[in-house]
């Protein structure tokens, strides 16, 4: 029925055909008609049916084969709602004059009368009204409802909407607040419908974003478009060129990129542009250009790691400063102190800076420890590749009060053993440094040496204490999680909300400074991959998920490589009724009964379960899980060698209809075939 109202009335009328004898041929035609904004009413009853026109409760009439004739001969030259036939009458709505919620819908009493005059007998063929009690949403709907309902409707089912009828393809088009944000070229987006339509919505659309799967044509078609100025209102471009191969003339390719931005410098506020590894970037296309050109600018993400950063840079010296960019994100092969400084001089506004593909040139933290030229700045990422983790920026309340510092570090670069001294340095300098003021902080340092431990214990590192720590996540050795006790870093915090530490050589330490801290949300214990008397004591954990039992504030828990962590930890944490999200990997002590036992106390909270390297996780596990799981939206299985394909199978069938997401990750016993989902209560299943 998406829209084809010919094929969908042509097959409702063979069911009529095929069983006249039938009501389900007529309801569906009743209910397609209607669905399509017309009241009809339905052909009931025939002599010689006692039991239909006698019950008030059951309305399977027959219709004479006259009469069923007659109606499907109408249908056939002229598909449309029926006029006058007979006894047999539509009932049309006005969009004129129509009051909130209005109806066309007979009262209790008419519709009783009716069923009475039918029931009395009389000569004849009887057919009577049967008024169905729906009608368009568009004519009945006040405006502003059926306006929210399109605007929450995906795009591609707006566009389906649209073919239904003129009244919907012109209320759909001209809902402002429907377009906003539009949609080419991305996965399951239909292309070609939007390019005939662009004329209605230019005037409507304030984000624009062209994916990869968009063919040269349509991006020529959309890059004209900018150019002529039509997109007034646009304040967001985001653009995936496609593939090298798919575009026939680069140099052309690359000018109308650059003619567009300046078609739209005035009114565009932020700026994705992302090449892929194929691309040797054409130089017009620059950072300094794009400074140049859209002077208000508050965001720019520029994504090209085929190549340095000094290759699209451009040149910076002669722009004047930029006083609206806030935010800026670079990817590339390798960018240096350099560049960045380069930009700084010129962006003085900068809050937020993620840098990906960082080459480890350790100068670039430097200019940060300076903080001369990036007073504003709140957000630093470092990383190996830029993700979507580093938080965005938030609404700066007062700048003329708000503290001089970082609000959030993020630093996931692992460097080689020859930098890695000089790296976990000035990593702990930034955050000593910064210790005031950061709120978030997530910290992976390399793997080193024991000559290279040394070399680092030999530094006066002072003690690190967020005051304002909302969010701590920090991977290292064990050897520099016990030198800097970085565990202790929470200690005056009042703030601390999630926790995650990995490399950690004992859980004690943390467990007794845990204990006098208001109790958390998120809490992730990653211990040692090898076994000795540092691993964790269960004694210690125990008390502190005692403690949590009464605050019912955990919501989630991570606990991983954690010996000694046995059925007396789980019972404990299967006790604490807020948890929703666990995550259990490699638990040697844990047993098959340990994990049944506490996923029949605590199945009817969790929504998310991850189970990886646990060898007492079997199909009887699954099952409970299954059975218990009432709230559960999401499981991932990973490494579990005694998992089978019939225990997969159980989940699924056990599962409650919320279940929506499995992901299964290298699971010996189970094969593709676990994917099939006969009853199709999970939306994806994912096998690797």
């Amino acid at each position: 029925m998406n829209g084809q109202y010919n094929e969908a009335y042509a097959d409702a009328q063979k069911m009529t055909n095929v069983a006249p004898a039938s009501m389900i041929g007529y309801a569906r035609v009743g209910h397609l008609l209607s669905m399509y904004g017309h009241q009809i009413s339905s052909t009931v009853g025939a002599d010689g049916d006692e039991h239909s026109s006698r019950s008030n409760n059951n309305r399977n009439f027959r219709a004479s084969q006259q009469q069923q004739q007659r109606q499907q001969h109408h249908h056939k030259t002229n598909p449309q709602p029926i006029e006058e036939t007979n006894n047999i009458s539509s009932l049309e709505i006005s969009r004129q004059g129509r009051k909130h919620y209005q109806t066309n819908q007979y009262s209790m009493e008419e519709t009783n009368k009716d069923l009475e005059r039918i029931g009395n007998g009389g000569g004849g063929v009887r057919t009577k009204l049967l008024r169905i009690n729906t009608s368009d949403p568009l004519r009945s709907f006040p405006d502003g409802i059926t306006k929210t309902i399109i605007t929450l409707l995906p795009q591609n089912d707006r566009l389906v909407c649209i073919q239904v009828s003129k009244l919907w393809r012109k209320e759909i088009l001209s809902c402002a607040e429907a377009w906003q944000s539009l949609l080419l070229g991305f996965y399951r987006v239909n292309n070609i419908p939007l390019i005939h339509l662009l004329h209605f919505l230019y005037d409507h659309v304030k984000t624009l974003r062209i994916g990869s799967r968009t063919t040269e044509n349509i991006q020529s078609h959309i890059f004209k478009a900018l150019q002529n100025g039509y997109f007034l209102n646009i304040q967001a471009l985001s653009l995936y060129a496609p593939e090298k191969t798919v575009i026939q003339n680069m140099d052309q390719y690359t000018a109308d990129i650059s003619n567009a931005l300046y078609s739209i410098r005035n009114t565009l506020t932020r700026l994705n542009i992302n090449f892929s590894r194929d691309y040797d970037i054409n130089p017009t296309i620059t950072i300094a250009t794009i400074l140049e050109s859209c002077r208000n600018l508050a965001d720019l993400i520029y994504h090209n790691t085929n190549t340095e950063l000094s290759t699209f840079i451009g040149n910076l010296a002669t722009l004047d400063n930029h006083r609206h960019l806030v935010s800026l994100e670079l990817n590339a092969e390798a960018i240096s102190k350099q560049d960045i400084e380069s930009i700084i001089q010129i962006c003085r506004q900068l809050r937020r800076i993620n840098i990906g593909n960082y080459c480890g040139d350790i100068a670039v933290l430097d200019m940060f420890l300076t903080q001369t030229a990036t007073s504003n700045l709140e957000i630093l990422g470092i990383n190996k590749y830029v993700i979507d983790g580093v938080p965005q920026l938030t609404e700066k309340e007062d700048s003329n009060w708000r503290e001089t510092g970082l609000r959030v570090l993020w630093i996931t670069q692992k460097f080689s053993d020859e930098l890695s001294v000089s790296y976990e340095t000035k990593i702990f300098q930034l955050m000593h440094q910064n210790r005031t003021t950061l709120e978030a902080v997530n910290v992976t340092l390399p793997r080193t040496t024991t000559t290279m431990n040394n070399e680092i214990f030999k530094l006066d590192h002072p003690d690190l204490n967020f005051e304002k720590i909302k969010s701590l996540t920090f991977y290292s050795s064990p050897n520099i999680m016990n030198r800097f006790q970085i565990y202790q870093s929470v200690r005056k915090s009042i703030t601390l909300k999630h926790l995650e530490l990995g490399g950690l050589p004992s859980t004690d330490k943390l467990a007794d400074i845990l204990l006098k801290k208001p109790p958390l949300e998120r809490l992730s214990i990653i211990g040692r991959s090898e076994a000795d008397e540092y691993l964790t004591n269960s004694e210690s954990l125990n008390k502190l998920f005692a403690r949590y039992l009464s605050f019912s504030l955990l919501e989630s828990l991570h606990l991983e490589r954690q010996l000694k962590v046995s059925d007396v930890t789980l019972i404990t944490v299967a006790g604490i009724k807020s948890l929703k999200k666990i995550t259990f990997i490699d638990l040697p002590l844990v047993s098959t009964n340990d994990i049944k036992n506490f996923f029949y106390i605590i199945g009817y909270h969790l929504t998310n379960v991850s189970l990886e390297n646990m060898t007492c996780i079997t199909d009887d596990v699954l099952a409970v899980l299954g059975e218990q799981g009432n709230d559960l939206s999401s499981v991932t299985l990973e490494n579990l060698d005694r998992v089978t394909d019939q225990g997969v199978k159980t989940l699924i069938d056990t599962s409650r209809l919320r279940l929506e997401m499995l992901r299964i990750r290298r699971c010996k016993k189970t094969t593709e075939d676990c994917k099939v989902d006969p009853q199709r209560k999970i939306k994806y299943i994912d096998y690797a």
